[in-house]
């Protein structure tokens, strides 16, 4: 019988890392994405200029709610050292995704050993096979490669190095060895430092608990079973009452969520569908079925609108329960379906996320990989198991080109954005980078026939079903930059267009940001018709309450540029009403500032109370400014 040779204890690790990092190196040079913008690119809190604590700490607070403290500093650290290269940013992700396949092998490792089919000295060729999949499967290049879902890969990384940690400590307490207290604080201080990083770090325990129900068994002495067991029991038990009665009231609304055209039974129904399409992404990895953008997505309105909706659900119902009936027998696959299903627990519930995202399958990816690796393990064969290894090795092979050929797709914008429209043409975000590709090869000159292609694809992109009103701003901010020959583009339809949409879209990330993009851009001196602008703005003004600094926004533009002082006044008091009340000094402190800097000190003292020195202070309260192109790029939530 074939018996592989012994290899050095780290060489497997070391190659693995670098099959990952030099598949995928192509990607590299490509351009950032859609949430790449807002939370990395115009980011003010991200793009520090000074290195100290000072920084890394308001760079800390750079995401909403103050979360994802340590994904923001990592940003924060290659805006410092890379300004705003897309390069330096895409060669951290993919940094961060080859060491977590390293890690992704020493996991596949341990949980190998569970299976009897897989005898020892098969067992690292194995692991590295699972992990090369694993590693170099075509939909990981969008975790690797699109730079604001390191905060994903980088809360798994504490993930992955938690669940060896909890498997050495089991394994401990099975054996009856004295268990080493600093694996439990080792445990612990992934699980924070994974919460730090996103909020998917909460899934560990799910996992954990997958882990007990298959390949553990809850094993151990009388008292451990006891412990685990209690504790499995008992946190379950508390898990479900704060989901029942904090979670869904919190989150769930009859209502379509804010920014979204659909509700939480829609949004549950849909989800059934999404988890098949995943399966069908990880398990038959067609080029053509991985597009990165799914906004055409058609929502399930009821069980069977579309009809697919129900067999679907019923198809996910079945699966988890032979997951859960077959778990001692088939402890690999159980845990791989277990896992899949954890892994989704957050992203496919009551919260009002987008419908669809590649990047929820980094850890889920494993799972399914688990189920295979037992599938593939308890195949028969005639002539001895060589035919697995070819088959093995002609799979790690074609997952790999496939991989690496998506990388490369990835590393040139306007290859990338060709390759999504022809895939997904009724994809509006797609079309949308297709126009900012072929805007970017304008330089913007009018005179490009690139420039003409740019307008034609967000004309093209504000036809299509679900088109957000980005489009229509884009049109509006190149018409203010280099203007349109008479036959190309209608502005005036296109204004009517975008105030139309304005008053009737849910109001997105999107929809209402679109509105200040374009006062910013007039406030840095961009040819925007005024009428139009103050339409715009009172518009989302009556939709929807406004911060502070937005208010602030609104009072510089109608004092400095329409010299309208009474209603400046008016909203430089409700900002600094509203600073006031969020504690946001720093505001206030500006706003008497850029008055004095402006030669009005006396307005500046009356409404701040403040008497303040002039600065040479512009007029952007929360972003630094904004390039055209960069606008063009602004991406949603």
């Amino acid at each position: 019988m074939f018996t592989p040779r012994p290899v050095p204890r780290f060489f497997l690790p070391l190659a693995l890392f670098i099959v990952a990092l030099a598949a995928f190196w192509p990607g590299v040079y490509g351009g950032f994405l859609f949430d790449d913008y807002h939370n990395i690119v115009t980011n003010a809190f991200v793009q520090i200029k000074e290195l100290s604590a000072t920084s890394l700490w308001k760079a800390s607070k750079g995401y909403s709610d103050n979360t994802r403290q340590l994904a923001m500093v990592s940003f924060a650290l290659n805006a410092y050292w890379a300004g705003i290269h897309p390069w330096a940013y895409k060669v951290t992700g993919l940094l961060v995704h080859a060491v977590n396949a390293v890690l992704v092998y020493w996991l596949a490792l341990r949980l190998l050993a569970f299976s009897s089919r897989i005898q020892a000295g098969h067992r690292p060729m194995a692991a590295l096979a699972l992990a090369m999949v694993w590693a170099l499967h075509p939909i990981q290049v969008s975790s690797a490669l699109y730079v604001v879902q390191r905060m994903e890969t980088l809360c798994f990384t504490f993930l992955f190095i938690a669940l060896l940690l909890y498997l050495r400590i089991r394994n401990q307490q099975i054996t009856g060895e004295p268990v080493n207290q600093w694996l439990w604080s080792g445990l612990v201080l992934s699980f924070v430092l994974a919460a730090l990083f996103k909020e998917s770090a909460v899934l560990l325990p799910l996992f954990c608990l997958a882990l007990e129900a298959t390949v553990l068994g809850f094993a151990g002495s009388s008292g451990q079973r006891r412990f685990w067991r209690i504790s499995y029991g008992a946190g379950s038990a508390l898990a479900l009452l704060a989901f029942v009665f904090w979670a869904v009231p919190h989150y769930s609304s009859l209502e379509p969520y804010g920014g979204r055209d659909f509700n939480t039974v829609e949004r549950l129904l849909t989800q059934g569908r999404v988890l098949w399409l995943y399966m069908q992404q990880m398990l038959l990895p067609l080029p053509k079925s991985i597009y990165f953008y799914y906004d055409d997505m058609a929502v399930s309105r009821g069980w069977l609108q579309p009809l697919t909706t129900l067999p679907a659900i019923v198809g996910l119902v079945l699966l988890f329960a032979l997951a859960v009936y077959w778990r001692k027998r088939f402890t690999l696959a159980a845990l791989g379906i277990l896992w899949f299903f954890a892994a989704h627990f957050i992203t496919s519930n009551v919260i009002g996320l987008e419908m669809v995202f590649e990047h929820r399958n980094y850890f889920a990816l494993l799972g399914i990989l688990l189920l295979v690796a037992e599938l593939v393990s308890r195949l028969p064969v005639r002539d001895g198991p060589a035919i697995k290894y070819v088959g093995v090795a002609v799979l790690v092979l074609g997952v790999g080109f496939l991989g690496a050929v998506r990388a490369a797709t990835w590393g040139n914008p306007i290859l990338l954005a060709t390759d999504m429209t022809s895939k997904n043409p009724n994809s509006a975000r797609a079309a949308m980078d297709m126009g900012v590709a072929y805007f970017e090869l304008s330089d913007g000159d009018a005179n490009s026939p690139f420039y003409h292609f740019a307008a034609r694809q967000f004309e093209r992109a504000s036809a299509l079903q679900g088109a957000s009103t980005l489009p229509d701003v884009n049109l509006i901010l190149m018409n203010g930059a280099a203007g349109f020959p008479d036959d190309l583009v209608d502005i005036e339809a296109v204004w009517q267009r975008y105030l139309q949409r304005l008053r009737a879209l849910h109001l997105s990330v999107e929809t209402r940001d679109s509105v200040w993009s374009l006062l910013q851009q007039r406030l840095n001196a961009r040819d925007i018709d005024d009428d139009r602008l103050q339409q715009a703005m009172a518009i989302i003004i009556e939709r929807q309450e406004q911060p502070d600094y937005r208010h602030a926004m609104m009072a510089d533009y109608l004092l400095m540029h329409l010299g309208q002082q009474e209603q400046a006044e008016a909203h430089y008091r409700l900002a600094i009403s509203k600073a006031r009340e969020g504690g946001n000094q720093q505001l206030i402190e500006r706003i008497a500032a850029e008055l004095a800097a402006s030669g009005y000190p006396k307005l500046a003292s009356e409404l701040t109370g403040l008497t303040m020195a002039p600065e040479n202070i512009f007029l952007n309260r929360l972003k630094p400014d904004s390039t055209l192109l960069q606008q063009l790029n602004q991406g949603g939530n």
